[in-house]
């Protein structure tokens, strides 16, 4: 994935403008007669009721009702199904599809309606809480989550080796602010950046600085002999991609799935500069390559909520539909422990409590 020098400052000052000081509370909600769908469940649910207040699940049970203020939003669940919100593992939150810095610059129009869309097209998918693999500092995820409708993001810490891939997309100095947890490299010691402490730059004290800055994992990248990332002129090409490596990827997956292993679900949207691998569809087509290797839809269900939410440290908070859980939640008309075309019928987004109507998170009817 290649990261131009401005693109993060231009996505932090844009979101900036799109922020809000968040959303006002949503009112008690109380969805009924409802089946639910958790992955931590072996079958559905019979008709049950779950009530959510100040954005989490407080109560589940088939007699709930009402509350004495009577200020709960209603929602009749009958013949639909509840499931937790899916989580993406793998974003890119600073890039637009297609668009390099340059594009950005060209078209300030274009780039502002596609950020303000790129959150809602997350949700629109049901994904209602996405890791960012690059963002590389926490200010850009502090951004996003002033946003007004967007999923919960969570970041990665990236720890490439000084100067090597992406870094070397960035141009210098501005790459070691842009992504400040490189690594230092010993054999190369020679060229390590000036006015920066080596020892600030070992495994150890990156991996320290990133949990202190917030998040939820540490990236790097493996570099072998080729030398293909180190080269700024390297650009990423569609005839690259052929049918032997995608066979090879697919029968790796099958193979893990058939043999019950653990998986979780990413998307790595956008993968670079590209229109094809749009936030939130690109997930969806992913769901399908993997139905396409075998796994089966329990299976992806399970990796796109509970094992990413174990994965990150997060099964407190989300991943299931469990009392004391954030209630972001989808609200389906098909089961997806049985079909994965399931989230292509999703009537409700629910983010923290907010009821928000699938159909109106489309580009097509974007405020």
């Amino acid at each position: 994935m290649e990261i131009h020098a401005s693109t993060v400052g231009l996505a932090l000052a844009t979101l900036g403008c799109l922020a809000n000081a968040g959303a006002a509370q949503a009112e008690d909600l109380l969805i009924k007669n409802v089946t639910v769908v958790s992955p931590e469940r072996e079958a559905p649910s019979a008709a049950t009721s779950v009530l959510v207040r100040d954005g989490q699940i407080v109560a589940i049970g088939p007699e709930l009702s009402q509350g004495t203020q009577g200020s709960e939003q209603v929602i009749d669940g009958a013949g639909r199904y509840l499931t937790p919100g899916l989580i993406d593992a793998h974003t890119h939150l600073s890039d637009i599809p297609g668009m390099t810095f340059e594009r950005e610059q060209a078209h300030p129009n274009v780039a502002r309606e596609a950020r303000r869309q790129i959150p809602r097209s997350y949700l629109y998918h049901g994904f209602t809480s996405v890791v960012d693999m690059m963002a590389g500092r926490p200010d850009v995820i502090a951004e996003w989550n002033k946003l007004d409708v967007r999923p919960h993001a969570y970041f990665c810490g990236a720890a490439p080796v000084f100067d090597g891939y992406p870094m070397n997309f960035i141009p210098k100095p501005v790459r070691y602010r842009i992504v400040p947890y490189f690594l230092f490299d010993e054999a190369r010691a020679d060229e390590f950046p000036a006015g920066f402490d080596s020892t600030e730059h070992t495994p150890e004290a990156v991996v320290e600085k990133m949990q202190a800055d917030g998040a939820v994992c540490a990236k790097t990248t493996f570099e072998g002999d080729s030398g293909c990332h180190r080269s700024p002129q390297h650009r990423f090409h569609w005839e690259d991609v052929d049918a032997v490596p995608i066979a090879r990827v697919t029968g790796a997956l099958s193979y893990l799935a058939s043999r019950g292993a653990r998986l979780s679900f990413g998307s790595d949207s956008p993968s670079g500069p590209t229109y094809a691998n749009p936030p939130g569809l690109n997930g969806r087509l992913e769901m399908r390559r993997w139905l396409e290797a075998g796994v089966t839809p329990m299976h992806l269900f399970r990796a796109a909520t509970i094992v990413n939410a174990e994965l990150f440290g997060l099964q407190d908070v989300i991943g299931t539909v469990e009392e004391g859980k954030r209630a972001d939640l989808l609200l389906l008309t098909t089961n997806p422990m049985k079909d994965a075309s399931a989230f292509d019928a999703i009537d409700f987004v629910i983010l923290d409590g907010r009821v928000l109507r699938r159909s109106e998170l489309s580009a097509e009817n974007a405020p």
